[in-house]
């Protein structure tokens, strides 16, 4: 009686695990997964500075080379240089006697604003801006003396953003567009 018992347990236990593994393989025959992975190419922002210096006019056309939208702004860095052995170096002289007038044809679509000029717009690809950034550079006459055979070397810098997102006030620390 023990022995028939026993076995008869083993089968019932033999029975469930079957019973078990049935429902199981139903599952599976009726789910299915599979893993897939998407391609994701990010945009860029890229711009490339056309400048002219003719004196006393300093021309500077931003080119959006990028895929991106983006806003645009420059900084105009005025430089003394001398001459050293054939070579025109940098000098401590102050700048602060260069004055840089934003010309009233660039005033339009141009804003100064802590120190850049700001593009009062958004710059799609492959667009260049227009009008151009138009300067005039002059410099305080009271002072000429110290600047005699020096060199005037304007430094553009320019800097993009993408237009979407408000990026610019992470990237630029601003609140608001100088413009608006």
């Amino acid at each position: 009686m023990k022995k028939k018992n026993l076995i008869l347990k083993l089968l019932m236990l033999v029975v469930t695990v079957l019973l078990v593994n049935m429902g199981f393989n139903t599952l599976a025959y009726f789910t299915d997964s599979k893993a897939t992975e998407g391609a994701f190419k990010a945009g860029t922002v890229d711009i490339k500075i056309h400048e002219n210096f003719n004196p006393p006019i300093k021309e500077i056309k931003i080119e959006n080379t990028g895929t991106k939208r983006s806003y645009v702004r420059v900084k105009v860095v005025p430089v003394w240089q001398e001459e050293v052995n054939g070579k025109w170096v940098d000098t401590s002289l102050n700048p602060d006697n260069v004055i840089i007038t934003l010309d009233n044809i660039s005033n339009g679509k141009w804003v100064l604003s802590n120190g850049f000029y700001y593009y009062k717009g958004i710059l799609n690809p492959g667009e260049l801006t227009e009008p151009q950034l138009k300067l005039t550079v002059s410099y305080n006459q009271d002072t000429i003396s110290q600047y005699k055979g020096k060199r005037l070397k304007l430094r553009v810098y320019g800097e993009a953003v993408q237009a979407s997102n408000d990026m610019y006030k992470q990237i630029w620390n601003l609140n608001s567009l100088p413009w608006n």
